[in-house]
């Protein structure tokens, strides 16, 4: 059995490391938001990409 994880924060810490793991809780949340949406706008960057290649440019002929 592993041993149990020890807390993000105890008494025994003092109320300055409190606020600091809730400032890093506060900061972390927009950062990881904004981070989904850039990776959904990127995606829809490539397939618009992909799709402009596809229509404008001619195939490759073999050989």
């Amino acid at each position: 059995m592993r041993a149990p994880e020890p807390p993000v924060w105890s008494k025994s810490q003092g109320i300055e490391d409190f606020l600091l793991v809730i400032a890093g809780a506060a900061v972390s949340v927009p950062i990881g938001i904004f981070r989904a949406r850039a990776a959904a706008y990127v995606h829809h960057l490539q397939g618009t990409a992909e799709t402009t290649r596809q229509v404008v440019l001619r195939p490759v002929p073999p050989g």
